[in-house]
């Protein structure tokens, strides 16, 4: 991305808020990823509980019953995230684990 300075305040002002804007999309999407890594991990982890597993094990490992009910989970975590990104809930863990 190459930036270009005017002079002329009225375009310097332009610029500033084209770069608060990009600044802003970035945090998003970097705030988003972090939403979709920490989804996935969780819903894992139900899995891994739900049928008494030692340790998690990746998508392609899983059953299709297994696959079935990570994307259920997966689904009600995602929900559970916003709505602590958003300050209604505090802990998500005991909605999430308490119903398997």
């Amino acid at each position: 991305m190459q930036l270009t300075f005017y002079y002329n305040q009225g375009e310097s002002v332009r610029i500033q808020k084209y770069q608060m804007e990009l600044l802003a999309q970035k945090v998003r999407n970097a705030k988003n990823k972090e939403l979709y890594i920490k989804a996935n991990t969780i819903a894992n982890k139900a899995v891994k509980i739900k049928f008494e597993l030692e340790k998690t094990i990746p998508k392609k490992d899983m059953t299709e019953e297994m696959l079935k009910f990570r994307t259920k989970m997966l689904s009600k975590i995602v929900n559970l995230l916003i709505d602590q990104d958003r300050g209604e809930i505090e802990h998500i863990s005991p909605k999430v684990f308490n119903g398997i």
